[in-house]
């Protein structure tokens, strides 16, 4: 088969980066390979890449596929990142670890002569419940300005969708699928209105005040190098303040319940002996399945907090940014990412040409051995309006080896309550229906009937098609 090289970033002059067959390769103009070299054998950089902060990065020769690129590359091979995260498909929390993440490694940076000269959130994806920061070639030579090259790149992608996310809940997806160098301060004031930009110093700061003096701004002469001790002292400080500044906006310091973060504590569709044989089966099957696992409609986590504490890792999708929340905060250092995932409209293409960040649904094909979906299936069928066969199509095409999934009928009071005036478009649906459906995709190798109501859960493995 001939060798893939698909293109994942441009954007940096001195730097490209492309998946050769899958593997993560990064080509480094040549006359920038010295200063590469001496961040690579970095003490600070290499204790980060052991704390699992950045990936473990290589030099190697030019890979098949880009060998017609010359001598004008030197390569090198990063340790690529199963199933990662981007700025668009996660949580608030998530894109605050982003931020101080980014301000540490700034930091450490400074103290080796470097300085960080992008700060945007595309650089930090999230993998195995933590932030890891991914672009190696931004760290450059210090230059000796007293100023951050990049601390208007740090507001718009780290600061503005923060303040934003306090104030009119807005999460990283309302930013990032549309902005992609995030939001100006002009946009949020509209958003935020006068009152609100300069509510707090963090908002005069980055939305108020530069808001008004743009035209200021644009007119404003270039700083100037000049002692380098003392630019570095002057950068070092306005790091520390912007982390004052982003842990003033931490979510979790504005919990707020939702009907979906509450979920586990208003199970009374469910009886006690119900939810027992429920909690038993899911909790034996996760912890004996292998692979990495998709828990599709998490709520807070409990399955994926099992399933992570069994030793699997877990990607836990919800569209309920709380609830997800919540789970970050709680899961200590389990491997459990977020995914902030609407089903009804998941993560698009993105980027140039649609060519930079491949759709959620479509980077997730192949990549579980689980698919968990339970107290979901009747919100797809009614809320969403898919039909059966399609819904258990979409499962099939994620590709994992195991489905668990909960069959709800139409009779069910959570059932009931969401279809409304609309239930009887739902009344030809029954358990004899539901397991014809899923006899095209699946073989069940367990069944059972949860006491006191009539759903059934099932463990399903796919089923072996001949060519």
């Amino acid at each position: 088969m001939p060798t893939e090289v698909v293109p994942l970033s441009f954007r940096d002059p001195i730097a490209r980066v492309v998946a050769v067959d899958g593997v993560i390769h990064r080509a480094v103009a040549a006359e920038h390979a010295a200063h590469v070299e001496t961040l690579l054998r970095s003490r600070w950089l290499q204790t980060r890449v052991e704390r699992g902060d950045m990936p473990a990065s290589d030099w190697c020769a030019a890979p098949p596929g880009c060998l017609s690129w010359g001598d004008d590359w030197r390569w090198i091979r990063h340790q690529t990142l199963e199933m990662p995260l981007y700025p668009h498909e996660i949580t608030s929390q998530q894109l605050y670890d982003a931020a101080l993440l980014t301000l540490d490694l700034a930091q450490d940076a400074l103290s080796t002569g470097h300085m960080l000269k992008d700060a945007s959130a595309w650089n930090v994806l999230h993998v195995n419940g933590r932030a890891v920061f991914v672009d190696l070639t931004s760290f450059v030579p210090h230059d000796g300005s007293p100023l951050w090259l990049a601390y208007g790149q740090f507001g718009r992608h780290f600061v503005i969708p923060l303040l934003l996310s306090h104030h009119l809940r807005m999460s990283p997806a309302d930013t990032f699928v549309r902005h992609r160098d995030g939001l100006t301060p002009e946009f949020a004031r509209r958003l935020l209105g006068r009152w609100r930009s300069f509510s707090s110093l963090a908002a005069a700061e980055f939305i108020g005040l530069p808001a008004m003096l743009r035209d200021a701004r644009r007119v404003a002469p270039s700083p100037q190098s000049g002692d380098m001790e003392t630019a570095v002292q002057a950068h070092q400080a306005l790091l520390a303040r912007l982390r004052g500044v982003v842990q003033s906006l931490e979510p979790t310091l504005r919990r707020r319940n939702t009907n979906w973060s509450r979920y586990t504590a208003q199970r009374d569709h469910y009886t006690r002996e119900g939810l027992a044989l429920k909690h038993a089966f899911l909790t034996r099957r996760l912890a004996s399945g292998h692979g990495r696992l998709l828990d599709l409609g998490c709520n807070t986590g409990e399955y994926a907090l099992h399933a992570a504490q069994a030793g699997r890792s877990v990607i836990a999708a919800d569209i309920d940014e709380q609830s997800l929340q919540e789970l970050h905060q709680g899961k200590a250092a389990l491997p459990i990412s977020t995914l902030l995932l609407d089903l009804a409209n998941p993560g698009p293409a993105l980027g140039w040409r649609n060519a930079e960040v491949a759709p959620t649904l479509s980077r997730a094909r192949g990549r579980f051995g689980t698919v968990l979906c339970v107290g979901l299936l009747h919100h797809l069928l009614v809320t969403v309006r898919v039909p059966l066969t399609d819904v258990l199509e979409f499962l099939s095409d994620l590709g994992p080896h195991e489905l668990l999934i909960e069959w709800i009928p139409p009779h069910d009071r959570k059932f009931q309550e969401i279809a409304g005036p609309n239930l009887p478009l739902y009344e030809h649906l029954n358990q004899a229906v539901f397991e014809a459906a899923i006899a095209s995709h699946w073989v069940i190798e367990e069944r059972h009937a949860v006491p006191g109501n009539e759903r059934v859960l099932y463990a399903l493995r796919r089923t072996v098609r001949t060519v």
